[in-house]
């Protein structure tokens, strides 16, 4: 009688994790004060599309906000560098919230080596909050 094995995944390494917090209200205050200026700035067309397809496109806006401040927190950068709209969240066909990069916030994960991240959000009404973790497959640069 034979015996089936496998092997083991690839073993993941913490590349860098970030937090961050969003507050509705604020986002209210600058969407009425800059507008469209304001959102084009910050969030993609296609956050803006599925944020204002919900009932409550603010707070939903708080929740993408907060994961764009935890990925450049993730990815070792300061706030705005890399350019926020190089970030884009989105939800997938099963409802989970899904990160994906562009431009110079790819390039900063290439260069951290990061090459897969976990997010996950939560919000209150008024406040969101996300924690972005990014895994490489091996121990780049170390």
């Amino acid at each position: 009688m034979g015996t089936a094995s496998h092997s083991p995944p690839a073993s993941k390494h913490v590349a860098g994790i970030g937090v961050d917090l969003a507050n509705a209200d604020e986002i209210y205050d600058a969407m009425t004060r800059r507008g469209q200026e304001y959102l084009l700035s910050v969030f993609t067309l296609a956050e803006l599309s599925h944020c204002f397809a919900q009932t409550d496109p603010v707070r939903n806006l708080a929740s993408v906000l907060a994961a764009k401040g935890a990925t450049i927190k993730a990815l070792g950068a300061s706030d705005g560098d890399p350019p926020q709209t190089s970030i884009e969240i989105q939800i997938d066909e099963t409802g989970s919230w899904q990160l994906y990069l562009t431009g110079q916030a790819a390039e900063l994960a290439r260069q951290q080596g990061a090459d897969g991240f976990a997010l996950t959000i939560a919000d209150d009404g008024e406040r969101a909050t996300a924690t972005v973790v990014a895994t490489r497959s091996s121990l780049h640069g170390l």
